[in-house]
């Protein structure tokens, strides 16, 4: 898989891109390219891309700007997957636990049951099974 293969990416500021690589790919994320640019201000700027099916989610870690946490930050995004009951054994198994657990909406055409998880960094990975 390559960059181009996606329409689009969730930026997600980290204030650890070690930590934050090693729990998405935990989580069950692809690593498809990571980057180490110049700063510009005697450090570097570390990015990493990762997919989890046609989600890609780029993490970036910046250089004397802790972006993390602060305004602007995503609050969460969401996923969705065939098979949900997968996705919750693979997060037990990692020792991952369940923000929210299994939730039922009226959204779709026939509902939609979700969990969510929070990141490293607050963020929150939401994984959709629609009905």
């Amino acid at each position: 898989m390559q960059l181009t293969d996606f329409s689009g990416h969730i930026g997600i500021p980290v204030s650890n891109i070690a930590t934050s690589e090693t729990f998405y790919r935990e989580v069950g994320f692809e690593v498809i390219e990571r980057h180490s640019l110049d700063s510009g201000k005697g450090g570097n700027n570390h990015i990493t891309f990762l997919a989890f099916g046609r989600t890609l989610v780029e993490l970036y870690q910046l250089d004397q700007e802790p972006v993390a946490g602060q305004a602007g930050a995503i609050h969460h995004f969401a996923i969705t997957v065939d098979d949900l009951k997968s996705i919750k054994s693979n997060l037990a198994e990692k020792g991952i636990p369940l923000t929210v657990p299994d939730t039922e909406l009226p959204f779709g055409k026939d509902g939609v049951t979700y969990i969510m998880i929070e990141g490293p960094n607050g963020e929150m990975i939401e994984f959709d099974q629609f009905k």
